[in-house]
């Protein structure tokens, strides 16, 4: 990650990177983990500014846990990104790694969302059962016939 981290900074926001200033900015960090998830995958780094300033957060001994409880209870299905806080000249910056989910769509707090360029959009109805058959998923009436003995 070291040697990624300034190749992200230096990327800025976009279809796969995401900056936020501290935890607080909680649902907007659980929006672009979902937004991710669906599109290509990607990494937030917290603690740093929308211009890429690095300002570093407080990382308390529950913070990393309450922030996987967040994004897994407000993610359908279930989306366990990889956290890791990493030291930037002293100044503490969590790093969330989110990989593409092969099960889509996946919701967060109850709507689908894709990441487009440097922003997150709300999905369509339509938009999500693209997305859904896309994934290769089946509807219950696509599925084998089970007949009972």
């Amino acid at each position: 990650m070291a040697t990624e981290f300034p190749q992200l900074l230096h990327a800025g926001t976009s279809e796969t990177g995401e900056f936020k200033q501290s935890t607080g900015e909680i649902r907007e960090i659980v929006d672009t983990v979902g937004a991710f998830a669906n599109t290509r995958g990607g990494t937030i780094l917290v603690g740093v500014t929308n211009a890429g300033e690095i300002q570093g957060v407080t990382v308390g001994k529950g913070t990393l846990e309450a922030l996987t409880n967040t994004i897994h209870q407000q993610t359908d299905p279930k989306i366990f990104p990889s956290l890791t806080v990493t030291d930037v000249s002293g100044k503490a910056v969590i790093v969330l790694q989110v990989d593409e989910s092969p099960s889509k769509s996946v919701l967060v707090y109850g709507r689908g969302l894709k990441r487009v360029g440097h922003s997150n959009h709300v999905l369509s109805s339509s938009e999500l059962t693209r997305l859904f058959f896309d994934s290769g998923r089946m509807s219950w009436d696509a599925g084998p016939i089970l007949m009972p003995r």
